[in-house]
């Protein structure tokens, strides 16, 4: 009902360890512990889904108080867009999945790229090659140059 294993054990004055010895041991607890899991999912899902419509209240601070308005507190409402998009994604994958386009490089004609794209594939090797650092790859094509 909880969601977590580590919570369920507390709860229960059991070890954790318990409900993995149960998982190999007793032939009816996967199954029921999968039915549980499901519908743990499944609330996770639906504040996943409250968060992303209908937002979570946050008080207004200032200089690291609460912020009344006419002796009322003030507070906000935050969405989770990123919540959103992954609901979104799931419930219609067809019209929000990610899309990933792969392009075998060694069939493409570098004639046929324009400056922007052979910058972007040039950009994407040395970051590959030397790292995330910004400025990693000129750096050491300097050096190699600096060695020749």
């Amino acid at each position: 009902m909880c969601g977590s294993i580590l919570r369920a054990s507390r709860c229960a004055s059991i070890d954790r360890s318990s409900h993995y010895v149960w998982l190999g041991e007793d032939a009816s607890y996967p199954a029921r512990f999968a039915e549980v899991e499901k519908r743990a999912a499944r609330t996770l899902e639906d504040e996943a889904v409250r968060r992303a419509v209908e937002g979570m209240r946050r008080p207004v601070l200032y200089k690291g108080k609460q912020v009344y308005v006419g002796g009322m507190p003030l507070y906000e409402t935050e969405y989770s867009d990123r919540l959103l998009e992954r609901l979104l994604a799931k419930t219609n994958p067809e019209g929000f999945r990610r899309r990933v386009e792969n392009t075998n490089l060694l069939k493409i004609d570098p004639d046929t790229l324009t400056p922007e794209q052979r910058e972007m594939i040039a950009n994407e090797y040395l970051r590959h090659v030397f790292g995330d650092e910004p400025g990693a790859g000129l750096i050491a094509i300097k050096a190699f140059n600096a060695d020749s």
